[in-house]
């Protein structure tokens, strides 16, 4: 079992699974009903959508190596040495402390295994019981975090792009594991979350957790 991450999801259930579609849905319904209760315009998910160009990243992961990379976001934001290996209690305790600092990372503040990010700017996670996992984030924002933290790992961007040969390099990694770097766990989720915001920004579709 493991966190996979899609996007163009309405459009995928509409396709392959009329029981998900229902259920997405009523999901669906219930993103808009937090937008609007806090002042904020509905998400209209595209009902059909052109073939996505996800460049290679797997899109899943063991859920544990999430927090790897989060792990790495604070070490970033707190200005320490790059931690390396498997979390640890401790890291998890460090990740927990940076992220009832700071508030507002849509990184940080979300479930590890469902969810949704919306495309829009929002100035921090929203937290609403009535979504699964707890909250609602932005894929603005999170590509904004994920840039942030991309020197760290080695990863080189073009301003906010990603190139094509860095993405084949990502993908790379993805298959050599620890024999190309320490990082690999952090490289290979930064790589599936942040095709996930390029697409969901340019499709103006959510990304889902499940």
């Amino acid at each position: 079992m493991g966190l996979a991450i899609s996007v163009g999801y309405l459009d995928e259930m509409r396709r392959c699974d009329e029981e998900g579609l229902e259920h997405f849905q009523t999901q669906f319904n219930k993103i808009n009903a937090v937008l609007a209760d806090n002042g904020l315009p509905p998400h209209e998910e595209p009902v059909t959508l052109p073939k996505m160009d996800w460049r290679g990243a797997s899109g899943g992961f063991p859920y544990g190596f999430l927090h790897n990379l989060r792990r790495a976001y604070c070490c970033v934001v707190e200005g320490v040495e790059m931690r390396t290996g498997d979390v640890t209690k401790a890291d998890d305790a460090f990740i927990l402390d940076v992220t009832v600092t700071i508030m507002d990372s849509h990184l940080l503040s979300h479930s590890d295994c469902e969810g949704y990010y919306v495309p829009m700017p929002l100035n921090w996670p929203l937290c609403d019981n009535r979504l699964p996992g707890g909250f609602l984030g932005s894929s603005l924002e999170l590509k904004s975090e994920l840039i942030r933290v991309a020197p760290a790992l080695g990863i080189t961007l073009d301003g906010d792009t990603l190139s094509d040969a860095e993405a084949a390099r990502l993908v790379q990694i993805d298959r050599d594991e620890a024999d190309v770097t320490p990082l690999w766990r952090e490289c290979l989720v930064w790589f599936s979350l942040f095709e996930a915001c390029r697409l969901s920004i340019a499709h103006n579709t959510l990304i889902v957790f499940h």
